[in-house]
């Protein structure tokens, strides 16, 4: 993401210029007003409409479709394995977070002298002086529990975007 080089910058709008040039089949939808010095620029592109078939072209790259599919291939006449493998780790991420949510909280015993909160509460402290492994122990658990509600947004979100069609809308 960085651009080392000895030249000057060209202009941002030459550079989609360029980019629309040499793939025909793509629009640049999005460039930055201002680049940073250093960095390099990212350009948002769409593809444009083929007018021999009406059909949008399939300019054959997308980073994005990357991040939620891992590029895997058609199989069987189905194109969602990907989104089905990542969905399924997302569902598998939801159900995690309540089980590490689970087994923070303090057991039950009968006849407990300690109200249940002041039970729970050294499980959101770290030991610092208990030794290597009792404070490997308190950083998971406490680090865990104090970014739980951040963490199990992300799970849910990845899952519910993935599985939208499959899950909320059969």
């Amino acid at each position: 993401m960085e651009a080392h080089t000895p030249g000057t910058p060209q202009p941002v709008l030459a550079q989609a210029k360029q980019l629309e040039a040499r793939y025909p089949q793509i629009l640049v939808s999005f460039m930055p007003l201002q680049p940073e010095a250093g960095e390099s620029i990212a350009f948002g592109v769409s593809p444009r409409v083929n007018p021999a078939t009406q059909q949008l072209y399939a300019p054959g790259f997308n980073l994005y479709r990357l991040h939620y599919t891992l590029h895997i291939p058609e199989m069987w006449g189905i194109d969602r394995w990907g989104i089905w493998l990542m969905g399924g780790i997302a569902v598998i991420w939801v159900i995690d977070s309540f089980v590490g949510f689970y087994l923070t909280l303090p057991l039950r015993r009968q006849g407990a002298s300690k109200p249940w909160m002041r039970r729970w509460k050294p499980a959101w402290k770290i030991r610092w002086n208990g030794g290597r492994n009792k404070l490997n122990f308190d950083l998971h658990r406490a680090f865990s529990l104090w970014t739980w509600i951040l963490l199990f947004i992300l799970a849910f979100t990845a899952f519910s975007l993935n599985l939208y069609s499959e899950v909320f809308i059969p």
